[in-house]
Order: structure tokens, then sequence, then C-alpha cells
């Protein structure tokens, strides 16, 4: 699997800014030789509160599209799972495990 993990300073920044930014997201990442992959986000919120797990994925969407760019495989072809909502540790950030999945007739 690959993972990684950007911090919420580093997804409220790239969220509010431009496309041109998307660098510093995708820039964490390489290209997976792959038909489709298995995601799995791990959220560690900056307190322990309920949070939604849907609405936290909607929340990186932007990352999601710029992850799936600089991967070459189209969101369309990930499985997601369900995220995983970690006890606030003081390090508030969010972590993209993604893990190649060679077989997929999904999508064709």
């Amino acid at each position: 699997p690959v993972s990684s993990s950007l911090s919420e300073k580093a997804m409220a920044w790239t969220t509010k800014s431009s496309a041109p930014h998307s660098f510093s997201i995708a820039s964490k990442v390489a290209s997976i030789e792959a038909a489709s992959v298995d995601a799995h986000w791990t959220f560690y919120p900056p307190g322990n509160y309920r949070y939604d797990d849907d609405n936290l994925v909607g929340s990186v969407k932007y990352a999601r599209d710029c992850v799936a760019a600089a991967i070459n495989i189209d969101d369309r072809h990930w499985r997601t799972a369900q995220p995983t909502i970690a006890k606030a540790d003081g390090n508030p950030r969010v972590v993209l495990t993604l893990t190649p999945v060679e077989d997929s007739k999904e999508g064709e």
C-alpha cells in the first residue's frame, strides 16, 4: 500500500487555493501502475468530537481529485472503504492509503 499524510493545515490551504496549487498534494504521491485502487482514509481530527464520516470524505474531494491525477487512476476506479476516524492525538491530519488492484474489471 501507498500512504500519504496531509496535515489539516495543509488541507485547509490547498482546498481554498486555486488549481495550480494542486501540486502541493500531488507531489506527495507517485504514479501507480494498476487498473484501480482500494482507498482508505484515516482522519485524525483536531479534537475528540463526533464527526460525520461522509462529510469528512466529502471535505477531501479536492485532494482526492489531485491524487487521482497524480497516480493516473481516475477516482471513479477507486474502491473506497469506510473511513476511519482516529482519536485526536494533537497532530490533526488525513492519511490516505492506496492499495493497487490489478484485476479490476470496474468501469470497462
